[in-house]
């Protein structure tokens, strides 16, 4: 079968890279020049921070759990199922602060930086 180079199959073993931090797990899930997707495991009463300064823009999945979004001049609440989109440069927060844990995929897009070649 021809044309199979551009499939990228990476297994759960073969995560990218982890990271836990102040009660969070998060393992980079695919990454590539253009996006990259974080699986988050966040503990009872933990927290993760999201500054971008206009890198990414972002959009959450909650899987599991009833996290709370706090952006600038808004908390909303967010239950499994729930998704939220965030354009490039929008800081942000993500807690939990329920007695058991969430989960949230999030989509990471990344900004199309300028080549330094001779392009037209």
């Amino acid at each position: 079968m021809q044309g199979n180079e551009s499939i990228r199959i990476v297994k759960h073993e073969e995560s990218l890279r982890s990271v836990q931090h102040r009660g969070v797990r998060m393992r980079v899930l695919y990454e590539d020049e253009r996006l990259e997707i974080v699986n988050s495991e966040m503990e009872p009463h933990s927290s993760l921070e999201f500054d971008y300064s206009g890198d990414f823009s972002a959009f959450h999945l909650v899987l599991e759990g009833s996290p709370l979004l706090e952006g600038k001049d808004r908390i909303e609440g967010l239950l499994p199922g729930d998704s939220v989109y965030l354009p490039d440069g929008t800081g942000h927060r993500i807690s939990n602060p329920a007695s058991s844990r969430s989960v949230i995929w999030t989509l990471l897009e990344k900004k199309e930086r300028p080549s330094n070649g001779g392009g037209l």
